[in-house]
Parts: structure tokens; C-alpha cells; sequence
């Protein structure tokens, strides 16, 4: 009897992974698992576009540190933008057209909030030291706001021709930092009060202490006092230098105060206004202790509760020691310490070290060495948010607080501030709430809870034609405008739910998310456990046009991801692991312009030599074993010599002299869901034939799993026939993509006997790599087989 198909499945389209369902459901062309692949074009997969090298802002450029970038931020200058970076050390650095500067020297090495106010100033913060404020021309950024004067004046009227009317007079100094287009002011000193001035009386000056000591951004003091018997009005007297302490020719009458004022207005501050809006003594400094910061209606808004955790401890009395702890005076003093062993938290009240620090009251036990602890803020601050007086990003008064209001069952902190058309959100990890305000938010601020879902940090959204897309710890969704919530993440939920989840939760303060409006999708960059990495290596990457979700890994660990400007076109940028600065599918290999191909001569753990190569600056690069013992590895070259490439992590099986590599490749794999073998007793036609697009070098293999286990099973003979290779006892279909037509066949099937144990469901899986030349796979056909 002649050969012929029973049956036959076929894929023309690419509908994405869907592994949260069962795979003997999936229809054709929808994926059990899908990495570093998808449908880019209609009826194509599409390796994904390798993520090149940035050499002007990398350190492979020279121009960044070795150091690993955990935080970045697109500065947006109309003389250029700036790359802004964090890296392991806590170090700030600003990078643009191959120069880099560090523009603040930080000490913890956690996630960092970036804004750029409306002044096109730069501010940041990470909620455990003093947060930055930069113009993108100083060669430092500033400290927020400016420490006021903690010593009133000392002032006496020993006559001359001041005032112009009997009584009592309010006088006090502030402390200005005036290299700025607008200047920066602290606070007033605490006030001096003169009573009793006679009619033509003056004032004299004799104390004006520095104290504390000003700032290295302080240029001058200013000098303020009122008419008289009117305190809540002071009028600008005069500017004086840093070190100067006294001021005896303030001759000034009221009424010539009152005309300067009325010619500018700048020389007059009400303290408090008619609303109870504290106005002159508003320049407080933004707390240290606000990791979140975002401008909303021309106001900063600072929010969060960090947690610190690094290390252990021991309490004895009220002395903290700490083991492995890297405290400072910022992040310790006024915050609140639980300790593991402990009845009760205890204040912070004063720093001694990196590992000693003193709390307010004896402890009502001796805790032993090793106790766990956290560093909190205050309990008060867990839902409050702090906001700037408007349009000065660096004055917070301490009453500029507004207070979240709970109204649900769990309580969890604010992990992020969400400007999202004509509202404010905030983020909690279960909730999100919306903020609205007319002129003043202590008196009209509108708080409202909108949805129950939430967002792991400050970094897992993005908003993109519209919509606010949001990861939490229950899967991913986007909110529209009017705030409706709709979830996208049901065909990769398995992902998230705690029994399958392959995610590495306790690192999730690192993952992030941006849009790609070039591709037109969302990544979310995420850690699996299996990577063994602190920051993220994969995404989950949600297609908006299609609507389909695909995954993508990297050899190196990402610290972050922004929109940046590149040859004026909008790209994204990805940074990481040794300072590494990446444009994302931005060619065909990776990191590289041009692929490196070879065979081993030899191998060990950590190193791949080829006696015959002369490796030349690829340190960073991906190295993929494409053929031979240790195939479908790829691991990142951490350094080079000339024949000797040494790689990280270890590999898992060592090549060895049968070895291939790939220098720049990208390896990708699809697999199908479950196909099921017809049971007749004849000798049926199964067969897989691929169409793909020729290349010059390269192949992909398909692979078998017969009845659902979980290795692919082996060739039984070696064959070199229709564009396809095998070997006896591997599981590989080799399908020479460089065949001129790119149209593969291979039998995989026999005769399949009613009523007996055997072949009777099958999966198919492709696999590859890419270099130089684009993979694309047009169809697949399976015959023999049917939709299980």
C-alpha cells in the first residue's frame, strides 16, 4: 500500500507562548515555551535582534567604571542628553557623547528614583541617604535643599533712624545658594524678637553665627526682619557673605521696606498665609528617608518605607553591634530598629559606625550576636507623602505631609508615584490610589482607592499609548486612562502563581519594566531562581499588536532600562553587569558587529580555547556552543587572552575538541504543544518539513518528546538527507539553513500497532542560534499527527 498522511498539523502562524494552559490544548502555532523568538512579521518567526554595545557610554568604551549598573535614568538636556547611571558602589555617574562624570559619590548600593523637575533640574533619591539635585553644568550634584541656621540673631537697637513708628520687631537670616538660575534658600533661623524700638531707632546686627556650618553650596546669608509689631511679614534687609557675623547699618524706616516689596515681590515673605500654608519657612530639606519621588502640578512628591536589612546584630543595653552592616549617620539616626529576639522597636539615636550605632532608651533585653533586624522609618511615615511647595523640588516643610488613609484588610507600603494623565497615583504592592489636588494638597487632596491590584517597585510600570502597564505579584495589566484594570499575563500565569512560579521573588526590588515603541512591546525584566543572579536576566515580553507574550534571556544582569535618544531615533537602553551599556535589538549577533566562529581545542571549566583564534575586545560578549559536547550553552566572556576565552558562570558541560562556538550568538527555542499519533495498523507518513529563509551559515534542530517525557528522544540512525542531519543516538534533526530553497524534511515515525503501549503523543521542539545572518522560519508542517 502506498504511503499516505493520515493527518497533518501545520504552522504558518506564530501566536506566542501560552504556558499556563494544558499543552495538549494549545492550538497550532502557540508555544508550550518560546525564548528569544517570535513573530515579528506576520507568518515568520523571528529571532529576536541582538542588544549591541553602546561604546560612548559604556565601559568598553572607557568611559564608565567596571562596576555593575544597578539604576539608570534618560536626562533629557536641550544641549544633549545625559545617561545617568548607578552603579554597585552607590556612585552616581551622568554620561554623554563619550564622557562621563560622577556627580555624586553615594554608599549603598539600592534602586534609585530619578525626575527631572519642570526647572529641567535632575533630582533623585533612594531613601537612605540625602537625596541629589543636579543642572547637568556643575561638575557635583547638590545635596537636596540647603541645612538652615539653627541660631537666631543677635540684634540691638541702639538708635540711628530705623524705624519709623514704636514697637516690636522680628529679625532672622537664612542661607542662600545663588549659582543657579533661581536661587535656593534654606529655611529662616529662628527668630530674634526686638521689642520696644523707638521712633527713628536702628538696627545692629552683632550676631549672625554660622551654625551649623554652611554647606559647600551656600554662597551668602540674607537678612530678613519685619515693621513693626507685624511678625508674620518679614521684608528683605540686605546680603552679607558667608563668614561675615555682623551688620550695623540696617537704617532702613518700614515704609522704604514696604515700597522695595511692592516693586519686588521676591523681597517680602509671609510666614503664614491666610489658608495656615506655611510660606516663609517653607525650605525644609526632603526626608532622607523616601526612595520614590515624582513631580505632579508643578510639586515634588517624596514616598516610601525602605527597608534595610544588610547583615546581622547584637543588643546590649543601648548599644547596637552590627556584623556585615555598612551603616551611616543618614540611614540610621531618627529610623527604627526591629531586632529578631526583641520585645519592642527602638529609635536610633545616634550613629558610632558602620557597625555601631546607639539607641534612645536601654533595651529590655540582651539580644545575641547574629539576630536579623530591619531598619524602618518611623512608623507614622509608612503612608505619608511629602511634597515640595510649588515649583521648589528642594523645599519640604514638615507639615507638607499628606497621609494615606487605609481602607482594606491588608496592609502593605508605598512602593511607588505614578504621574498618569490629570491624576497621581500611588502604589502600593496590593493597591493603588488615586491623588488629586486643586491649589493646595494638606487642605484639598483627594485620596481614592481605584484597584486592587498593586506594583512590586517604583520601576515595574511604563506607560505606553495610553495605558499604564503594571507588574505585581500577581501577574501583569494595564490601566486605561479612566482607570479600568485588564489584566494581560493569563497565558504565562503559571508564572506567577507560587506552585509553578520559576521567578526569583526575594530580588524582585531590582526588575523592571520599559516600552519598546519601535517593536511596540512591553518588557518586563525579571530573575528566575535557576539564574542565581541579584539582578534580572530574562523578560517577559508582551506584544501590544499581537497581543502574544514571548521570553528572552541574557548572559549578563540588568540593572535597568530607559528610553534614550540614539542618532534621533527613540531605542531603548539596557545596562548591567561590568558596566555594560547596551542598544536592545539593535543588530542580528550580540554585543558584537560581527560574529566570531570556531571550533574548541580544548576546554576546562571556565575557559574555551581555540589554539588558532586571536580573540581581540570581547570581553562581554556572549559565547554560544552551537555544535558538539556542551551544545546550547552560552555564557558571558568575562576575559580574553589571545586563544583563551574565560567565561562566567562555569559551564555546565565543559567543550571540549568536538566543540563549536559561536562568538555574539543568540540562542532561541520554540516548543509546540502536544500532538497526538494516530493509532492505525498501517505504515503512515510522519514527517516534519520546515520552510525557512536561507542563510549563509547556521542551522536549527528539531527535537522530538514522545509521550510526554521530559527528554527528547534519540535518532536511531545517522542520515544526511533533504537538508537534514542526525547521528545515531543524539536527539538533534540538524536542518542546514544555508539549503538555497530552505525547505527541510525528515521522517520521525513507523508503524504504530491498536491496543499497544508506545508512541502515541508527540512534541516538537525547534532550537537554533544567530549570528551574522537573521533566522526566520516561515513554516512548519508535522504530518502523521493530529491536534491532541
Amino acid at each position: 500500500m502506498a504511503e499516505q498522511p493520515t493527518t497533518a498539523s501545520q504552522i504558518s502562524e506564530w501566536l506566542g507562548q501560552a504556558s499556563n494552559v494544558d499543552p495538549h490544548n494549545l492550538p497550532a502555532g502557540t508555544a508550550q515555551s518560546q525564548n528569544n523568538c517570535y513573530s515579528r512579521y506576520g507568518g515568520e518567526l523571528n529571532v529576536r535582534l541582538g542588544a549591541q554595545n553602546i561604546a560612548a557610554l559604556s565601559s568598553s568604551g572607557g568611559v564608565m567604571s567596571v562596576d555593575d549598573i544597578i539604576s539608570t535614568f534618560a536626562y533629557e538636556r536641550p544641549d544633549g542628553d545625559f545617561h545617568v547611571t548607578v552603579d554597585e558602589d552607590g556612585d552616581v555617574i551622568a554620561t554623554r557623547a563619550s564622557s562621563s562624570n560622577t556627580i555624586h559619590g553615594g554608599d549603598k548600593a539600592e534602586p534609585w528614583s530619578f525626575v527631572k523637575a519642570r526647572n529641567g533640574d535632575l533630582i533623585g533619591v533612594n531613601g537612605y541617604e540625602r537625596g541629589i539635585r543636579w543642572d547637568s553644568q556643575s561638575g557635583n550634584a547638590e545635596e537636596l535643599g540647603i541645612e538652615a541656621p539653627d541660631t537666631a540673631p543677635t540684634v540691638l537697637h541702639p538708635g540711628g533712624g530705623a524705624a519709623t513708628a514704636n514697637g516690636d520687631y522680628t529679625l532672622a537670616y537664612r542661607y542662600v545658594d545663588d549659582t543657579l538660575p533661581s536661587p535656593i534658600v534654606s529655611s529662616l533661623s529662628p527668630a530674634a524678637t526686638v521689642e520696644d524700638v523707638t521712633l527713628n531707632d536702628k538696627f545692629n546686627w552683632t550676631g549672625i553665627p554660622s551654625s551649623p556650618t554652611p554647606e559647600s553650596r551656600v554662597t551668602h546669608k540674607e537678612l530678613w526682619r519685619s515693621v513693626a509689631n507685624q511678625p508674620n511679614v518679614l521684608y528683605y534687609i540686605t546680603t552679607i557673605t558667608v563668614a561675615t557675623t555682623d551688620f550695623d547699618t540696617d537704617t532702613s524706616s518700614d515704609q522704604t521696606l514696604i515700597n522695595n516689596a511692592v516693586a519686588d515681590p521676591s523681597k517680602k515673605l509671609v510666614i503664614l498665609s491666610q489658608s495656615g500654608d506655611v510660606v516663609g519657612r517653607r525650605q525644609g530639606i526632603p526626608p532622607f528617608t523616601k526612595p520614590v519621588v515624582a513631580e505632579f502640578q508643578d510639586r515634588m512628591f517624596y514616598a516610601g518605607w525602605p527597608k534595610y536589612t544588610t547583615g546581622t546584630v547584637a543588643i546590649s543595653g543601648t548599644t547596637v553591634t552590627g556584623s556585615g552592616t555598612a551603616w551611616t549617620s543618614e540611614l540610621a539616626i531618627g529610623r527604627y530598629i526591629y531586632v529578631v529576639g526583641a520585645t519592642k522597636p527602638y529609635k536610633v539615636s545616634a550613629f558610632g559606625s558602620t557597625t555601631s550605632i546607639t539607641i534612645s532608651e536601654t533595651a529590655a533585653e540582651t539580644v545575641s550576636s547574629g539576630a536579623k533586624y530591619v531598619l524602618l522609618p518611623p512608623p507614622n511615615e509608612r503612608n505619608a507623602i511629602f511634597f515640595s511647595h510649588r515649583d521648589e523640588p528642594e523645599s519640604v516643610h514638615a507639615n507638607s505631609v499628606i497621609t494615606l488613609q487605609e481602607n482594606v484588610r491588608d496592609n502593605d507600603e508605598i512602593v511607588g508615584l505614578i504621574p498618569f494623565g490629570s491624576l497621581m497615583y500611588v502604589a502600593k504592592t496590593k493597591y493603588i490610589y488615586s491623588l488629586s489636588f486643586l491649589k493646595q494638597p494638606t487642605i484639598d487632596a483627594d485620596i481614592r482607592l481605584v484597584s486592587h491590584r498593586g506594583v512590586l517597585n517604583q520601576r515595574c510600570w511604563d506607560v505606553y499609548e495610553g495605558r499604564m502597564y503594571c507588574m505585581d505579584r500577581s501577574g501583569i495589566y494595564y490601566m486605561d486612562l479612566g482607570g479600568a484594570i485588564t489584566p494581560i499575563s493569563l497565558p504565562i500565569q503559571d508564572i506567577f502563581r507560587n506552585d509553578t512560579s520559576p521567578l526569583d521573588w526575594a530580588n524582585s526590588k531590582w526588575w523592571f519594566c520599559v516600552s519598546d515603541p519601535d517593536l511596540e512591546q512591553i518588557r518586563f525584566h525579571v530573575g528566575y531562581t535557576a539564574d542565581s543572579s541579584t539582578r534580572p536576566m530574562r523578560a517577559l515580553v508582551y506584544d501590544v499588536r499581537k497581543k502574544a507574550w514571548h521570553r528572552e534571556s541574557f548572559v549578563w544582569e540588568l540593572g535597568g532600562g530607559v528610553r534614550f535618544t540614539i542618532s534621533n531615533q527613540t531605542r531603548v537602553v539596557l545596562a548591567g553587569e561590568r558596566g555594560v551599556v547596551l542598544e536592545a535589538s539593535a543588530g542580528k549577533p550580540e554585543f558584537v558587529t560581527s560574529e566570531v566562529r570556531g571550533t574548541a581545542t580544548a576546554g576546562a571549566s571556565t575557559t574555551l580555547t581555540d589554539s588558532g583564534a586571536s580573540f581581540s575586545s570581547l570581553t562581554n560578549a556572549p559565547v554560544a556552543i552551537i555544535d558538539g559536547t556542551g551544545k546550547h550553552q552560552v555564557r558571558r566572556i568575562a576575559s580574553h587572552s589571545g586563544t583563551v576565552l574565560t567565561v562566567s558562570p562555569s559551564w555546565t558541560t565543559t567543550p571540549d575538541t568536538t566543540s563549536k562556538y559561536l562568538v555574539g550568538g543568540i540562542l532561541w527555542d520554540w516548543k509546540s504543544g502536544v500532538m497526538s499519533v494516530p493509532a492505525n495498523e498501517s505504515r503512515d507518513v510522519q514527517r516534519i518539513t520546515t520552510h525557512s529563509a536561507s542563510i549563509t551559515a547556521g542551522n536549527h534542530d528539531v527535537r522530538f518528546y514522545i509521550d510526554r517525557s521530559s527528554t527528547a528522544q534519540n535518532w536511531g540512525a545517522a542520515q544526511n538527507t533533504e537538508g537534514v542531519k542526525t547521528e545515531k543516538d543524539d536527539p538533534d534533526a540538524e536542518m542546514d539553513e544555508s539549503k538555497s530553497n530552505g525547505i527541510h524534511r525528515k521522517r520521525f515515525g513507523g508503524m504504530l500497532h491498536r491496543g499497544h503501549e508506545g508512541k502515541e503523543l508527540v512534541e516538537l521542539e525547534l532550537r537554533g542560534h544567530q549570528g551574522n545572518s537573521e533566522v526566520k522560519i516561515f513554516e512548519v508542517e508535522i504530518e502523521g499527527v493530529s491536534s491532541s
